[in-house]
């Protein structure tokens, strides 16, 4: 016994999910981003989630959010739809904000081995690790110390550890380059040994 049955199944075409965020990429001074809504479908509900952890959602079609200002970072962004056939899909995209380019140094430390301010170093905001230079020069102009480790400060130390700086005031010259931006900086101070 066979029966058939017409139009017994009826398939719809799944919505795809899609968004274009704006501006992008953007820096740490202008983090509202607009998200285009660019999915296919006849959409009912749109939910948003911006960043991981959650730092805040939306329902609606094309929403405006603002990522913690001042705060650099790639912040994942989820959109999940459903159509009127209550089909679903989703869609994980990224928002690319680059810090600000900053770079300190202090101008005045004690190498005494107290714990406290012992070390000299230059620091600061998007510095690409692999290009960048330090160099200290005593009152003469002889360069005492050189390092391309960002992270390798300066403990006082002269011509590769032969002996340690005296109390004074040593010039130092730094070459920093931005990791979002490639802008190169040579910076030029001073620090005040202080033992």
């Amino acid at each position: 016994y066979e029966t058939t049955l017409e139009d017994y199944l009826i398939s719809f075409s799944p919505p795809i999910a899609g968004f274009d965020p704006d501006p992008q990429p953007t820096d740490a001074t202008n983090t509202e981003i607009f998200f285009e809504d660019m999915t296919l479908g006849d959409i009912i509900t749109y939910q948003w989630e911006f960043g991981d952890p959650i730092l805040g959602t939306s329902n609606v079609a094309s929403p405006t959010f603002t990522f913690p200002l001042g705060v650099g970072g790639i912040y994942p962004v989820m959109l999940t739809v459903t159509d009127v056939n209550n089909c679903t899909d989703y869609v994980q995209g990224y928002v690319d904000i680059d810090d600000i380019f900053q770079v300190y140094a202090p101008n005045t430390f004690t190498p005494n081995q107290d714990g406290i301010n012992d070390v000299f170093f230059v620091q600061g905001a998007d510095i690409d690790n692999s290009r960048f230079l330090l160099q200290i020069y005593n009152r003469w102009g002889e360069k005492v110390y050189e390092s391309k480790d960002i992270n390798a400060p300066w403990t006082g130390d002269v011509y590769q550890g032969e002996y340690f700086a005296g109390d004074g005031t040593y010039n130092w010259r730094a070459v920093v380059v931005s990791v979002s931006t490639g802008e190169k900086v040579e910076m030029e101070g001073y620090v005040n040994v202080m033992r």
